[in-house]
């Protein structure tokens, strides 16, 4: 809407065990820090109580070419999808 994109920054990955396909899966996410520009979330992937996959990455919010504060609306969208 405003031109701006998000951009991974960061990234790291851990890959535990594979899953195959028809396996019923569970995404957990969690916000672990929201900044002025930026936000760091983790990532689970499990298949009933076994972890497959783990991720944390930063997120860096950019328009035209630069990084740009997060406003109001952007910080609280991310806190009630990642919390």
């Amino acid at each position: 809407v405003d031109g701006g994109h998000f951009v991974v920054r960061h990234l790291e990955a851990t890959f535990f065990k594979s899953a195959v396909f028809a396996d019923e899966l569970h995404i957990v996410s969690a916000l672990l820090a929201l900044n002025n520009a930026s936000f760091t979330m983790q990532q689970d992937i499990f298949r009933d109580d076994e972890k497959l996959f783990s991720m944390t990455s930063t997120i860096v919010y950019v328009k035209e070419g630069k990084l740009r504060r997060l406003d109001h609306a952007k910080k609280a969208l991310l806190k009630g999808l990642l919390t």
